[in-house]
C-alpha cells in the first residue's frame, strides 16, 4: 500500500538505527540519524525533499535538555526557516516514558548544558 505522504522515523543519535532497521527495511521506512544539532546541509535537503511531499517524521531523542530542545525549539525552526513542510512528531522519549520507571533528575545531570534553563523552565 502507498502511504499519501513519506513517513519516516528521524534520530537524535545513530545508535537505534540497528534496532530499528529491520521493520523500517520492511516497511520501506526512511530513518535519519540527525547526530544531535543537525548541520545546515541536511536541514536545507529535507525541506528540498519535503517541497515534492510533505513528511511525516517521527522523532526518538534523549529527555535531556538538548534532546528535548532539539526537537522541541531548534528543528522545528530550522525547519520552518528553510521552508519545509515537515510534521515532526516526538515518540521516544516522551514524559510518559519518564512517568514508567526512567530516572526523574535528567535536568539535574546536565547543569552544565546550556539548555538547562530552558529544560527546567519548561518542563519542570
Amino acid at each position: 500500500m502507498q502511504q499519501r505522504r513519506p513517513v519516516e522515523i528521524w534520530s537524535e543519535k545513530g545508535t537505534v538505527r540497528g534496532a530499528l532497521s529491520p521493520v523500517l527495511n520492511e516497511l520501506g521506512v526512511t530513518f535519519r540519524a540527525l547526530h544531535g544539532y543537525c548541520s545546515a546541509t541536511v536541514v536545507r535537503q529535507i525541506a528540498n525533499e519535503s517541497r515534492r511531499s510533505s513528511i511525516l517524521a517521527f522523532y526518538v531523542g534523549d529527555w535531556d535538555p538538548s534532546g528535548l530542545h532539539m526537537s522541541e525549539v531548534d528543528l522545528p525552526r530550522r525547519l520552518d526557516a528553510y521552508g519545509a513542510d515537515v510534521d515532526l512528531v516526538r515518540i521516544a522519549l516522551t514524559k510518559k516514558d519518564t512517568n514508567s520507571g526512567l530516572p526523574e533528575f535528567a535536568a539535574d545531570t546536565k547543569r552544565g548544558d546550556p539548555r538547562h534553563r530552558w529544560f527546567v523552565n519548561t518542563f519542570g
